[in-house]
């Protein structure tokens, strides 16, 4: 429902006050935009945080990325049946890395197995091809669909980057901000001494435990499990102070 088309505009509203937020890639809705940016989750079987957004625009696990690709002679014949003069001029071997992602480009082999391209893409095309030009086409509305093709494939590689560095940001911040609740939250807990008198390995071996290091805010439901684990390495720290302790006071 709130990715829904009819709340574009709310969505642009509210893109607007998000700092430093990548551009949006022309040939998306905003609120698919939105998703992009927000939900790294596979959009086949739902891994957590996928990427190769330049494949098609859409998160994509290394396990599932084979399973959106096909050969190109195939999509050849699919654009061909809508329009036979552009699947002539954008299937090439040795172009396809002007319009697609190509995994085992080569552009002299015939093997089905290499030359292969994203299905998404190839379904857009289509669609454009059908709302743009008939199969008489002229040579110009041809050339503009054929432009048009090129600048989304640049905003998809650029847009790809974009969005990942923007993502390791974010959640670079979230990471520092539930670290910071978390040790707010413990001190209350009574545990203020022995975090103020950590050293940087031992800050660095709690901020890395699974319960701290995730990028997301500190929710009330979890705090329990959260203290339960941080605890846990807490006490395990005062131990090994103490043996440290009573080491150095039986060298002496």
């Amino acid at each position: 429902m709130l990715l829904s088309r009819s709340l574009e505009r709310l969505w642009k509203s509210a893109m607007e006050k998000i700092p430093s937020i990548p551009a949006k890639p022309s040939f998306i809705s905003v609120p698919a935009f939105v998703h992009i940016l927000y939900s790294a989750n596979c959009h086949v079987c739902g891994t957590h945080n996928a990427g190769n957004l330049e494949w098609c625009m859409r998160p994509t696990c290394q396990s599932c990325l084979p399973t959106i690709l096909i050969p190109y002679e195939r999509a050849a014949e699919q654009v061909r049946l809508i329009n036979a003069k552009l699947s002539s001029k954008i299937f090439k071997r040795r172009l396809l890395v002007w319009y697609f992602e190509v995994m085992d480009h080569a552009p002299r082999s015939k093997d089905v197995k290499k030359n292969l391209i994203p299905q998404p893409v190839v379904e857009r095309i289509i669609e454009q091809c059908e709302s743009l030009c008939s199969p008489t086409a002229s040579d110009a509305a041809l050339k503009m669909l054929i432009g048009k093709l090129t600048t989304e494939r640049l905003e998809c590689l650029t847009s790809a980057v974009s969005i990942g560095d923007w993502r390791q940001e974010r959640q670079g911040n979230l990471v520092q901000e539930r670290l910071a609740s978390i040790v707010a939250r413990l001190k209350e807990e009574g545990w203020k001494e022995t975090i103020e008198s950590f050293d940087g390995k031992e800050r660095q071996a709690m901020a890395e435990l699974p319960v701290v290091c995730r990028p997301a805010k500190l929710v009330e439901g979890e705090w329990d499990e959260v203290k339960a684990e941080v605890q846990m390495f807490l006490r395990r720290l005062q131990r090994k102070r103490r043996d440290r302790k009573v080491s150095r006071l039986r060298v002496q």
